[in-house]
This record gives C-alpha cells, structure tokens and sequence, in this order.
C-alpha cells in the first residue's frame, strides 16, 4: 500500500516513548438540562480562567432539536460528497467521492463542495456556541478567537450530545456570512483539520494511554466482521485486505457469526488489544439498535452490556468501519459505543458517515498502519484528515472522529 506520508516510525523494532496524557487546551462539557443544554469551556488558552468554570451558556436551541441539527449536519455531507457525482477520465458518470478518492484534478468541484460542508458546519457551531444567552455568545467569542490563534487539543465530555466535532467549522472572522454565493472559506476553519480533538464520557475508571502487547510484541487483533460486505462491493471490498493487513502485523481472532461474538464476551475470551468491526447496522421494529454478521442475526445493544456484565477486562481499541452498506456508524457511539466505553474499552475510532468502501479500506490501512509503526492515535488522526483534504483534496478524512484514547499508543517497555 502506497503511504500518504509518515510521521511516526519504529526505532529498532521499539516504538517512541510519549508522555501518557497531554494537557488539553481547552476543555468542553456539555450536560442536558430537562429539554435544554448547558455547555462549559475553560483551559489555558482562555483569560483568567481555570477550573472555576466562569464561561457557562445555555444555547436557546432545545436539546432533540440539537440532536437534530447533528443528523442535518451528517445529511448535509452525505449528499454533498457521498451522493456527489462526477465523470471519470473518459467522460462517463460516476460518483467522485466513492470511486475516486484523489480529486487534486477537480477544483471547481473542491471549491463548491468545501463551501456547502463550511456551511453546514458554521450552523451547528453556531447552535452550539452562539445562539443563546449572553453568557453563551461570550463563550463563543472567545472559542473563536482561541480556535484561530494556534492548534489546540481539545477534550470534549459529554454523554448526552455526540457531536461530530471534527466536521464544526469556525470562521476567523465572525462577520462573514457564509451562505452568500461568492463566500470565501479555508480549510482551517474545519475543527479536525486544525486541531486535535477527543470526545469523552463520564467514566471512573482510571485511563491508561498505553498498549501493551504480550510476549513478542504481537498484538491480539478481534475481528467483528460480516463478509458479505465483500461481496456487496467486489470492485472495493473492505474487510479482506484488512484481513490480510491484520494477519501479517497480528494475532487474529475472526468474529462472524452472533455465537462466536457472545461466547467471547460471555466467558470473557476477548483479549483484544484492537477490536475491528466492519458489518451491519441499522433499528428494528422497536427502534432498537443492532448489528449482524456473516450469520444475519440481530446483535442488540442489551446483549452486548449483557454478555460483558459491564466490563471489558482487555481496554481494547475500538475501529468502527462504517462503510457504505454496513449502516453502522452513526448508530453506534449512541448505543454499542456507550456500552463498549464504559465497560473499559480505550477509545473508539470510526466515520460519523457512511462512508464509500474504497475510503473505509484505505483510511483503515493507513490508520493501522501507522499505529502499528508507533504514531499517537489522536495524531494519526489528525494528519490523516489534513493529508486526504490537502493531497488529494478529499474531505472524507474529517468525517473520522475520536472517543477518547487521545494519547494512546503502543507501550515501548513491551517491546524490550
């Protein structure tokens, strides 16, 4: 596989050595209020705060109308990139973003489609952070100018609102009006392009950043996966190159069918240090969350808590590919990924869209590969969503988000 770039690299088969817990620059909590939302921020960069908490709004938009304006914001990309059509080098119709992944060739095409995500964005930052209180268009104020003035790591908690946050766009100046025709955007207004930015939930349990591997230095891959997404998109299949990654690098243990998963769980047989699922998702007729493997049955959020008993003893890394077809990733951080996170896993990766198989396989590649080479998880994600929208002018990279695991990485004491 052809790299996009590398920036982190195994010395002498020993990854490098990170501090365990960066310090965040800014700190957002965002907590439901019976039909509303308060939302806090405080961190270094902002004046004469700390943990007094001084900068607290409530934003006038009611807290479901909030979560649907997340679901617009998700829309939004899906039928300005996922749905974008294009024609191919012989003139013929195709969808760009799910066929092509390099559109450095097609600037008109670039142009309009970053100023429409641009727009979408500035809507829901605005919601959020400006239209509220005065206590609130305070808080906004000053997150605009902090968000302009250098690159922040952001940890933002909250187990109510799940907020694509690399997908928020902030413009430098307040005034611009992004919806007039001849509007001017930057790349650098987008959350995830600029900055480094995790999403955590109330959680007791003490973290730790590190992975540890054991004897060898061989990592325990677990794969949750429905095969038959190959054979839905056989020009791009999405789990088998994977398959073939993760058994050359690792130790793999394959999960198709809902007995194999609920025995693992149930005695307690997950070992994983990665846990990769790629399957499909969707509700049933009782607005239940599920998933289903290569066997088609129903997999519920309930059995999942169920079969764990609340704990997950092997604090695995959590890659959700939501590809199209597999319907999983928004579903998932609002029901398994809750559960997953509070049982103990460490952190949990994947697309707030659909995402198109071709992207899903080599996003995957690329993240794995430079995990397994010694890069920081909340680094791999952040260079890969600048190297996608600045090499090859794709925006799809900023669809990725991080729940916690900020600073994980691999532990290079494991490796001696």
């Amino acid at each position: 596989m052809t790299r996009l770039s590398s920036t982190s690299e195994v010395t002498n088969g020993i990854p490098p050595r990170y501090p365990q817990n960066r310090r965040r620059t800014i700190h957002i909590h965002i907590t439901r209020d019976g039909d509303h939302t308060e939302v806090l921020a405080y961190g270094d960069q902002f004046p004469d705060s700390g943990r007094d908490f001084d900068f607290k709004g409530r934003p006038e938009t009611p807290f479901m109308d909030l979560k649907a304006a997340i679901d617009l914001l998700r829309e939004r990309w899906r039928e300005n990139v996922i749905d974008r059509r294009g024609i191919d080098q012989s003139g013929n119709p195709i969808y760009a973003y799910a066929e092509r992944m390099d559109q450095a060739g097609y600037p008109d095409m670039w142009s309009s489609v970053g100023l429409e995500l641009a727009r979408a964005g500035h809507q829901l930052f605005t919601l959020l952070f400006e239209n509220g209180d005065p206590k609130l268009r305070i808080l906004g104020s000053l997150l605009t100018e902090v968000l302009h003035s250098d690159k922040q790591i952001i940890r933002v908690q909250s187990d109510d609102l799940f907020v694509p946050w690399s997908m928020l766009y902030t413009p430098a100046d307040p005034e611009i009006n992004l919806e007039a025709a001849d509007a001017q955007w930057s790349l650098d207004g987008f959350w995830g392009y600029s900055h480094l930015i995790e999403h955590t939930i109330t959680q007791a349990d003490r973290f730790d950043a590190r992975i540890r591997p054991g004897d060898g230095g061989r990592l325990i891959t677990g794969m949750i996966i429905d095969p038959r997404l190959d054979t839905d998109f056989p020009a791009h299949p999405p789990i088998a190159p994977l398959k073939e990654f993760f058994q050359d690098r690792t130790t793999v243990i394959f999960r198709e069918t809902r007995d194999t998963l609920a025995t693992h769980l149930s005695g307690r047989q997950l070992n994983d240090h990665i846990s990769y699922f790629c399957c499909h998702a969707s509700f049933n007729g009782m607005e239940q969350a599920y998933f289903t493997l290569g066997d088609g049955r129903q997999i519920l959020t309930t059995e999942i808590s169920g079969w764990l008993k609340g704990k997950l003893d092997s604090g695995p890394i959590v890659f959700v590919n939501g590809c199209q077809g597999g319907k999983l990733a928004s579903l998932f951080y609002t029901s398994f990924g809750m559960v997953l996170l509070k049982a103990g896993a460490n952190c949990l990766i994947g697309p707030q869209i659909e995402v198109p198989p071709l992207f899903a396989r080599i996003y995957a590649l690329e993240f794995f590969n430079r995990f397994l080479d010694g890069g920081r998880i909340g680094d791999i994600v952040y260079e890969l969503a600048r190297e996608f929208a600045d090499t090859l002018k794709n925006p799809l990279g900023l669809t990725v988000s991080l729940y916690r695991g900020l600073d994980t990485h691999l532990d290079p004491a494991s490796f001696r």
